[in-house]
């Protein structure tokens, strides 16, 4: 067999001439003889189809887990890793990287290859700094330090060795450093030096590249005209390289470097030209976007390009262009959605639907003025890194309303790791309910600055954005609660005492929520109506005490089949599925952060998994409903795009789904439920049903509560013992008095339903 250093010595040295055609034929000659590992051969193969253009980073990673199986030797397995880790690095999964490179690293050190180490340690540094840039590192500082050290120990490694490139390369990298910690000269200074050395060994991409980092450094020191030159030389060069080979072309880079040009020139009042940078970078980030063929590599890298959106979406708001802006803001929010949807319909049954989503262009705002009816405001909501604001959509006007700068950074607060505020709004370490003050301090941040729009309004559509969609908009109310000292009970809605949420009395708006502006005015009203109230129950869970009884009372109400208990089985679901315009699931329902494809409702031969609903599932339902725990939670992620259960339901053909944010009490939600369909079935659409439904439960009182336990067949001992379990109030800003006489009012019972989509018409 040919040895495995000289195929790959042969291919870097092709790799770095750019002669990607050459490189292609080498691997197929090997290939052809036969005489050559075809684990190594694999290797080769991937880091091939991450240096073409565009390059294919689903291709090589599927490539590289398949070789880990097949018992690699160290050396290769070492650089299965290295090479895994910087596909995740470049896909925007900077855990994942990090994990990769820990394994590759030990390998390399257990064979003692130095040089390999170093580069490890460079890709781990890397890795830290794509985390701390894109807002994902746990501990901003602890990621500066810990790139820091890695590029630090990696620059030792290089000069002992004594290789110049590899030296340099680790500059370049510390001058990355100095950047994000605010010396700018000193970074200067860096990528001075290293395109230097560039120009004198004929490093013609990494001096283009180089030139872009100068460029970035002018920028910040406000350096203008030498920041369009580094720019314009920067681009010059890559297209000199493409031109010489078109292989070597990268719309990726190219994209990166318009959108900071673009902000040069518009710094300069260059109006035109920065638009038509910005212009071009927008189509290079879109245009090679389609052959990343998984859903979660497509959101992962088009993540890390969404600043380019985010920029122009600033500038268009800045110079009072909102109708530019949110077209800007669909065509982010949007794509990947929409590409997904139009796949799930390409085996419609009907020619009338697939010729519907032939086309999944994000709605123009024009567009989205037309149709929009005339008694709708929409509310699209954008959280950029540097700057956040509102839109305000009717049929006749186009509103862009500022918002704090710093709200990315107060909502990644709240809604990190060690913030996850909606586990708050339930019973805390002691039991008890407290009084939810992260509503309020929402309220002030995101709908006090557009209050005075929202009266006379039908229906309020709610398009959040980032951690917005995680925000029980509803619920927000603007003032705290008075002291129980009067005596006054604290309840919710129109109970004396509780300030009145958005959702408000008898005669507030619907409220729906949405993806996208484009997915609520297109696809969900592009979907054939559902005739006919024929529903589809599906429950099991036989720790919940009051499940059997929400079902029993759905069932009732709905007609059609009930699959419970054993029944309740994943294939029998997704058989009689199909046939119903109402599908209602009382189960379990789990949302996984690490795999959130993995979410799912708990059947009785195991959990229906987001993945298989997208596989499988072809729905003809107006609603689904799921009232298990989380069924509501989604990853969001950079590119704004959920991933989960709810939108899993959405592709396989349901313009609605009703879900909940977190845990929920299941008294509380067979009570809900019950109210929700019967105003559903009286001609309500869901969003009005379920706001009667969640007033309902705000003015419930315990009397009340203790009649519907007895009238469902409860024992009088069995009914105290219920409500005595129910989470009590504590401290001076919610009653905990036996007496209390609304038990259910805590916006923990009802606060964690939402319709997501809807039909307008």
């Amino acid at each position: 067999m040919i040895a495995p250093a000289d195929l790959l010595t042969r291919l870097f040295v092709l790799l770095a001439e750019r002669k990607l055609g050459e490189c292609a034929a080498l691997l197929d000659a090997a290939h052809a003889s036969g005489d050559f590992d075809a684990r190594w051969l694999a290797h080769c193969q991937a880091i091939l189809y991450v240096e073409q253009a565009p390059p294919r980073w689903d291709l090589a990673q599927a490539t590289l887990r398949g070789i880990l199986p097949a018992d690699p030797p160290d050396d290769l397995r070492a650089r299965v890793h290295l090479e895994l880790g910087f596909a995740a690095d470049y896909l925007g999964d900077y855990t994942e990287a990090i994990e990769q490179d820990r394994l590759s690293l030990a390998l390399f050190e257990a064979l003692g290859d130095r040089v390999y180490q170093g580069k490890v340690l460079r890709n781990t540094g890397v890795a830290h700094l794509r985390a701390f840039e894109r807002k994902q590192a746990s501990d901003d500082v602890v990621a500066l330090a810990a790139a820091q050290d890695c590029f630090e120990r990696s620059l030792a490694i290089f000069q002992a060795l004594g290789d110049e490139q590899l030296v340099a390369n680790a500059e370049l990298h510390l001058g990355i450093v100095a950047g994000f910690r605010g010396r700018w000269e000193e970074a200067l200074a860096r990528y001075a030096a290293r395109a230097e050395k560039c120009r004198r060994f004929g490093w013609q991409r990494s001096l283009a590249l180089t030139l872009n980092n100068m460029g970035e450094a002018c920028h910040h020191l406000g350096r203008w005209q030498p920041a369009i030159g580094c720019y314009t030389e920067s681009l010059a060069i890559l297209n000199a390289v493409a031109g010489a080979d078109t292989r070597a072309a990268d719309p990726y880079e190219e994209a990166d470097i318009q959108a900071n040009l673009a902000l040069a020139l518009w710094a300069e009042g260059e109006e035109s030209q920065g638009r038509a940078a910005s212009d071009r970078a927008l189509r290079l980030v879109e245009e090679v976007r389609d052959p990343l063929t998984t859903e979660m590599t497509r959101i992962g890298f088009f993540g890390t390009r969404i600043r380019i959106y985010e920029q122009r979406i600033g500038h268009e708001v800045a110079v009072g262009d909102a109708e530019a802006a949110l077209t800007i803001l669909e065509r982010a929010k949007s794509r990947a959605f929409l590409e997904l949807l139009a796949g799930r319909m390409s085996d419609a049954a009907g020619p009338s639907e697939r010729a519907s989503f032939s086309r999944v262009d994000p709605l123009t705002a024009a567009a989205i003025q037309a149709r929009l009816p005339a008694d709708t405001l929409l509310i699209e909501y954008c959280v950029a890194a540097e700057h956040a604001c509102v839109f305000l959509v009717t049929r006749d006007t186009v509103e862009a309303v500022p918002l704090i700068n710093d709200l990315a950074v107060r909502l990644e607060r709240a809604f990190g790791p060690e913030g996850r505020w909606l586990n708050r709004l339930g019973p805390g370490a002691d039991g008890r309910l407290h009084f939810p003050t992260m509503l309020p301090r929402l309220h002030h941040l995101l709908i006090q600055p557009i209050a005075d729009r929202l009266a006379g309004w039908r229906r309020l559509c709610i398009a959040p954005h980032g951690a917005l969609h995680y925000v029980p908009f509803h619920a927000l109310f603007a003032s705290e609660p008075p002291s129980p000292a009067g005596g006054a009970p604290l309840a919710a809605g129109t109970v004396p005492g509780w300030p009145k949420p958005i959702l408000g009395g008898d005669d507030g708006p619907e409220i729906i929520y949405a993806p996208s502006a484009t997915v609520l005015l297109d696809y969900c009203q592009a979907k054939p109506a559902s005739h006919g109230r024929s529903g589809l129950v599906i429950s099991y869970g036989p720790d919940l005490p009051h499940l059997e009884q929400e079902a029993a009372a759905v069932a009732a109400r709905l007609g059609g089949a009930w699959l419970a208990g054993h029944a309740a089985q994943r294939n029998a679901a997704m058989r009689e599925a199909g046939q119903h315009a109402l599908i209602h699931f009382a189960c379990h329902g789990r949302f996984d952060p690490a795999d959130p494809l993995a979410s799912g409702l708990d059947l009785a031969d195991g959990r229906l998994i987001a993945a298989d609903i997208l596989r499988g599932w072809r729905l003809n339902a107006a609603l689904v409903t799921l009232s298990g725990c989380e069924t509501g939670q989604s990853r969001v992620h950079r590119g704004d795009e959920l991933i989960g259960l709810t939108r899993a339901f959405i592709a396989a053909g349901t313009p609605s789904v009703l879900v909940s944010l977190w845990p929920v009490a299941d008294i509380s939600t067979r009570l809900l439920m019950e109210r929700f369909y019967d105003r559903l079935l009286a001609a309500a659409t869901p969003a009005a049903a379920l706001a009667d439904a969640q007033r309902y439960l705000m003015r419930l009182s315990t009397s009340e509560l203790r009649a519907d336990l007895l009238a469902g067949g409860w024992a009088a001992d069995a009914i105290e013992a219920e409500i005595a379990r129910l989470p009590a109030g504590a401290g001076t800003s919610w009653p905990a008095e036996p007496d209390y006489k609304h038990p259910l009012a805590h916006p923990y019972y009802w606060a964690p339903f939402m319709v997501i989509g809807a039909r307008l018409a």
